[in-house]
């Protein structure tokens, strides 16, 4: 069992090495006082003395993630959201990788402004973890199966959200229950109830809506269906397998009242 984990620790091994490498070479000529916040217009307001501050941190904290996610890889590799969750492993390794470098591009002066250079790197950590997951979904999709197909992804799944919130959430579906009294939808950090006065309209999601094309890669791909409410509007992220059957139980709610 520990090997077949191994096997999953190994390119994050070479990648926290590339890391901690730099982080070496790199230590040396980083400013006595490091910056550690930013206040809104991208300046730095609260500083670290280099020899508390430690880029060490960050690699231990970069190895100690990922060593808890490949646990849950191991279980993954023997069922087809393997193949999404190997993904997300690739993904994640670059994202910590890019959050551990960005800690010290600032005060070497590779980039000057920290806001500008966090919204680079952060439009690229999710141009690559979206590249990567759609190959992961187009493999799914080839072989018809449902990224529901095993009971441990649900048992599961609440745990690799609160670890991956921010990068994974967008693209799990949420838990979604309809009743005679309207609408609950299940998510991690929510439980939003509607009931069925409320709704004005249930439709798919255009995948030309959205502000960034990143939005409309996500719609496209994704089945992101869209609530019209009669104060507001919200979107619900589902399975694109769920999404038309989703859409025609709900319309069915709404006009039987």
């Amino acid at each position: 069992m520990y090997l077949k984990v191994f096997k999953y620790h190994l390119p994050a091994l070479i990648i926290l090495g590339i890391v901690a490498l730099i982080g070496y070479y790199a230590y040396p000529h980083l400013p006595d006082l490091i910056p550690t916040h930013f206040d809104i217009a991208g300046n730095p307001d609260h500083y670290s003395e280099k020899g508390t501050f430690g880029p060490l941190f960050f690699v231990i904290l970069f190895a100690f993630f990922l060593f808890i996610l490949a646990f849950d890889l191991f279980y993954f590799s023997r069922m087809v959201e393997g193949k999404i969750m190997a993904a997300t492993n690739w993904g994640m390794q670059g994202i910590m990788a890019v959050i551990y470098l960005s800690t010290i591009a600032y005060p070497l002066g590779i980039i000057d402004n920290f806001l500008a250079g966090m919204a680079a790197g952060l439009f690229a950590m999710g141009v690559v973890f979206t590249s990567l997951y759609l190959g992961a979904k187009r493999r799914l999709d080839d072989e018809a199966i449902r990224l529901e197909s095993s009971p441990y992804f649900e048992r599961v799944k609440p745990s690799l959200l609160m670890r991956l919130i921010f990068f994974v959430r967008p693209y799990l579906p949420n838990y979604i229950i309809q009743t005679k009294e309207g609408l609950r939808i299940l998510g991690t950090l929510y439980d939003l109830r509607l009931k069925w006065d409320e709704i004005e309209d249930i439709r798919p999601a255009s995948p030309v809506r959205g502000s960034f094309s990143f939005v409309k890669l996500s719609t496209k791909f994704t089945g992101v269906v869209e609530i019209v409410l009669r104060n507001r509007r919200s979107s619900v992220i589902i399975t694109p397998e769920d999404r038309e059957a989703f859409v025609k139980c709900a319309k069915g709610f709404l006009s039987n009242g």
